[in-house]
């Protein structure tokens, strides 16, 4: 039974850590995560095509905030 309510507490943790970091009043999570992997995809490519940037990790970052910044979403800190 004890490993049991381990594994349950484990997957409840890792389920809240996985949520994505942004939010808008007018979009459901759904509508929310397309968005976040569209902006995510194009951040990624844009950084990882020549001229690479100093910090490609910052750079896909920046460029996925900036991003779902113009879609109308804010940045939520946990």
């Amino acid at each position: 039974m004890f490993r049991f309510a381990l594994i349950v507490a484990a997957a409840v943790l890792i389920a809240g850590c996985s949520s994505i970091p942004y939010s808008a009043k007018d979009k459901s999570q759904e509508q929310t995560m397309a968005d976040f992997t569209d902006c995510y995809s194009k951040a990624d490519l844009e950084a990882n095509t020549p001229p690479y940037p100093a910090d490609v990790k910052a750079a896909v970052s920046d460029k996925t905030n900036a991003c779902m910044a113009e879609r109308g979403y804010k940045k939520r800190f946990f």
